[in-house]
């Protein structure tokens, strides 16, 4: 036999040991991360990942290790930056895509749904929807009766809801909660995720009594103690006071607020953050200015740190805090933030919160005296709303708004048509939805408590 060099010898087992260190290395790396993420320390606990990551492609032509990839998957699924998320899910689920046992599919069922999340969380819903396409498919029969399949129609509801059709997004979620309630096992946190999502559809589209009897099963459910370290809680804590704020019972849904923001887990910490922007317009709608002015600003601050500039929620704070400078009569600032977050939303399907940002644009012109600008920008949310509700009592509004201008602008037959379209709406309400939608002179409610 031929005999084999001494310095190659040495070359191939300082390979080796080099390949051994890497992988003690990128370990290690890991479970520093893993204690930094634990503590809320973000920027060490990316660091960390970061470098698990370099050392782990040191190893290649390896795959990178799967507990690293979902390591820096979840970890920028919590921070919200869903981008870099699914940078590292699509790499996890090639790697299990590759390997045939049942355990795999399992697991690349869980990735394909965690994806899908992210997809629609970014708007690319055409992706969402493949991707859980795919997971029924691996799924086959059992996706009728387990939790997997239960969690593959919410993500579908999910990308159906970010295109802003709404029939099959509550299709969706009902056929969800259909299929956990027949799932072996029970799964409390899928429940509530999912009731959370179809509570807050359902008060979009003002059926608040089908809202208020689902979440207080979803809240009956967090009562558990295991629970309330969690997104779940904070989420459904958030829709449930937005819920009694719309019933009137302000005590209740500011206390339900402070509820949320009292939960420490780190993994909750942007979700709070969501949780204080709801807070701070509930103190607009109490005419504390200047308070909510200062939370929103701590929110976009930190926001913007977290690398969100262009997330819809960071939209929404700006469209809140338009709404502060235009109540405390600053309309160049108010219209300089209205701008921004209209140039933010102008990439996303024609929605809602568009109807809400020409509404509010509608409200600013209308205060300058600028009836055919006010008059453009009701009219486009009232035609988003009326498409996408129907007869809502929020579109009864939009039309109210708008016929209020056409007066200004003498077109009167206008106005007269659209008041008494709004009216005939508003005739038509389930008596908790007249209620909710009356004005209330919260301030001298406030002085009352």
């Amino acid at each position: 036999m031929k005999r084999i060099p001494a310095y190659v010898v040495a070359f191939a087992l300082s390979l080796s040991a080099l390949a051994e260190s890497a992988l003690v290395s990128w370990k290690a790396e890991v479970e520093e991360g893993t204690k930094h993420q634990a503590a809320g320390r973000w920027n060490e606990a990316e660091r960390s990942y970061l470098s698990a990551l370099s050392a782990a492609r040191s190893l290649q032509p390896q795959p990178l290790p799967l507990v690293l990839l979902e390591k820096l998957s979840s970890f920028y699924m919590l921070r919200r930056q869903f981008p870099r998320a699914v940078e590292y899910l699509k790499q996890a689920i090639e790697v299990r895509a590759s390997s045939a046992d049942a355990q795999s599919d399992s697991e690349l069922i869980t990735d394909l749904n965690t994806i899908g999340g992210a997809y629609s969380s970014l708007g690319q819903t055409t992706e969402a929807i493949n991707t859980q396409r795919r997971a029924l498919a691996l799924l086959g029969n059992t996706s009728e009766h387990t939790v997997n399949g239960s969690l593959t129609h919410f993500i579908l509801g999910m990308a159906h809801e970010r295109e802003e059709r709404l029939a099959e997004a509550e299709k969706d979620y009902q056929h969800a909660l259909s299929i956990l309630s027949r799932a072996g096992a029970r799964d409390d946190l899928t429940f509530v995720r999912i009731s959370t999502a179809l509570s807050s559809l359902y008060m979009d589209l003002y059926r608040l009594d089908e809202a208020h009897q689902l979440l207080r099963r979803a809240v009956a459910v967090l009562q558990k103690p295991q629970t309330r370290e969690t997104v779940s809680f904070v989420l459904c804590l958030d829709i449930w006071a937005e819920l009694l704020l719309r019933e009137g019972k302000y005590t209740a849904a500011e206390e339900a607020w402070k509820s949320a923001l009292s939960v420490q887990s780190p993994a909750t910490a942007m979700s709070r953050l969501q949780v204080k922007s709801h807070l701070a317009e509930f103190h607009i709608s109490m005419a504390e200015y200047k308070r909510a002015e200062v939370e929103l600003r701590e929110i976009a601050n930190a926001w913007r740190d977290a690398g969100l500039k262009e997330d819809l929620l960071y939209a929404r704070i700006l469209t809140d805090l338009g709404v502060v400078r235009m109540q405390l009569r600053d309309y160049s600032g108010a219209s300089e933030l209205l701008e921004r977050a209209e140039r933010m939303e102008e990439s996303q399907p024609e929605g809602l919160f568009r109807a809400h940002v020409l509404s509010i644009q509608g409200v600013l012109f209308h205060s300058r005296k600028q009836w055919a600008e006010a008059e453009d920008r009701f009219r486009g949310a009232c035609e988003i709303r009326r498409r996408l509700l129907g007869a809502n009592p929020l579109v009864a509004e939009s039309m109210r708004s708008h016929a209020l201008v056409l007066r200004k602008l003498k077109r009167n037959a206008e106005a007269k048509e659209l008041e008494q379209q709004a009216k005939a709406i508003l005739r038509h309400q389930e008596p908790q939805q007249r209620m909710a939608s009356y004005t209330v002179d919260v301030r001298t409610l406030r002085q009352q408590r």
